[in-house]
């Protein structure tokens, strides 16, 4: 029998990423996603929240699970469903607390995407006055990444790891996931 745990479920990637013995996984996840830096994520953190907040059946299709986390002035929450459409969403809010407004990073894993170029699709908040003005773009990204295609990617990099690592089908897939990333490599031995 295959004791395999499936991440792309909101209740279980959220169980992953809160428990005690994950802190470094969590910071990883974080850094690699938010693009955080040390100073930040190296102070105190409270999980201010763990269980899943405003659960909400959607027509029987999916819930909410929330993560709320925080880093002293610096504030992170981890909204994580699945749609009616079957896609697998992870929403991440995060900034700091003194601000008026946080940045939103989607993580958009869909099999129908509406783009048939690259595996990740990055979209952002653009100014339409100014197409070249990117100061907008860091307050909205929408990565949308192609399921059919997600084992298409190199290991090159922390992202394309940790988007293979989640979506795997399978403990091979999750293993060849974290070739050459010793802190991956410590969660698949967690969830082995």
């Amino acid at each position: 029998m295959d004791n395999f745990i499936e991440l792309m479920n909101e209740v279980v990637l959220q169980q992953v990423l809160i428990h005690p013995d994950n802190e470094k996984q969590r910071k990883y996840f974080l850094k690699t996603f938010l693009n955080i830096n040390e100073e930040i994520i190296n102070k105190k953190e409270e999980i201010l929240y763990k269980g899943i907040l405003n659960h909400i059946d959607i027509d029987k299709h999916g819930f909410t699970s929330d993560i709320i986390l925080r880093y002293d002035d610096y504030a992170i929450r981890i909204n994580i469903y699945n749609a009616k459409n079957d896609d697998f969403i992870i929403h991440i809010l995060y900034g700091s607390v003194i601000d008026e407004a946080g940045k939103l990073l989607e993580l958009r894993f869909t099999k129908n995407p509406p783009h048939k170029g690259e595996i990740i699709e990055e979209n952002y908040l653009q100014n339409t006055d100014d197409p070249a003005d990117k100061s907008l773009a860091d307050l909205l990204k929408i990565r949308i990444i192609d399921l059919n295609r997600i084992q298409e990617l190199d290991n090159s990099s922390d992202i394309n790891r940790w988007l293979k690592f989640i979506t795997a089908e399978n403990s091979i897939e999750r293993y060849e996931a974290c070739e050459n990333d010793e802190i991956l490599t410590e969660l698949y031995n967690w969830l082995e």
